[in-house]
């Protein structure tokens, strides 16, 4: 069991990555600016942190 549990947190790691750096490249090919693809990414991670504490997910 415990391997399972080992790929899905690798899988979540991975799409949460994955997540950040679409937000990031969508936002700096729409705008041309660093600093807003970079505000993206932040607001990705808020939202992770907020899914993971109301178990949007539910995984």
């Amino acid at each position: 069991m415990a391997e399972s549990s080992n790929a899905v947190d690798k899988g979540v790691s991975f799409l949460t990555a994955l997540g950040v750096a679409l937000a990031t490249a969508i936002s700096y090919t729409t705008y041309n600016s660093v600093g807003w693809a970079f505000v993206h990414g932040v607001c990705n991670w808020f939202y992770v942190a907020y899914a993971l504490y109301f178990d949007i997910a539910q995984l």
